[in-house]
């Protein structure tokens, strides 16, 4: 089934009188910026590691 195109304004007018924008989205295309994993290496204190060990 094809999703219907609408324009931003028609969008909009939709959000704002509360009706169903599920039909016009696209879930395999939603994301938010900033959230991409990203691996970093992080140098702690000993202390700091037994603690979180504790921890956990």
């Amino acid at each position: 089934m094809k999703k219907k195109s609408i324009t931003a304004v028609e969008f909009d007018k939709k959000f704002e009188n509360d009706e169903n924008l599920v039909p016009y989205l696209k879930a395999d295309k939603i994301s938010k910026p900033g959230l991409k994993a990203r691996r970093v290496s992080v140098d702690f204190p000993e202390w700091m590691v037994k603690e979180l060990d504790q921890a956990a």
